[in-house]
C-alpha cells in the first residue's frame, strides 16, 4: 500500500510540472503567437494547432491534479 500511495505521489507531482509547463505554453507563447499572426495564418494555424495534444493534455493533467487533491480531502 505505501508503494501504491508514494506513485500516486509522483504521479500528482508529474502531472502538476505538465500542467504548469502547458500554462506556460497557452499564455506566454501560443497567445501572444496568434494575436501578432495575420487573421489568414491564424486561421489555418488553429485549425492544424489546437486540435491537437496540448489542449488533450492540458485537461488530462488538470482532471489528475483535481482528483488526487479531492482523494486527499476524503481522508
Amino acid at each position: 500500500m505505501d508503494l501504491f500511495l508514494m506513485l500516486l505521489r509522483w504521479l500528482h507531482f508529474l502531472f502538476g510540472i505538465a500542467w504548469i509547463g502547458l500554462l506556460y505554453y497557452f499564455n506566454f507563447v501560443q497567445t501572444p503567437f496568434f494575436a501578432e499572426t495575420e487573421p489568414a495564418v491564424r486561421s489555418g494555424a488553429q485549425q492544424k494547432l489546437l486540435p491537437r495534444a496540448p489542449c488533450m493534455w492540458m485537461h488530462f493533467s488538470e482532471s489528475q491534479l483535481g482528483f488526487r487533491s479531492r482523494q486527499s480531502e476524503l481522508r
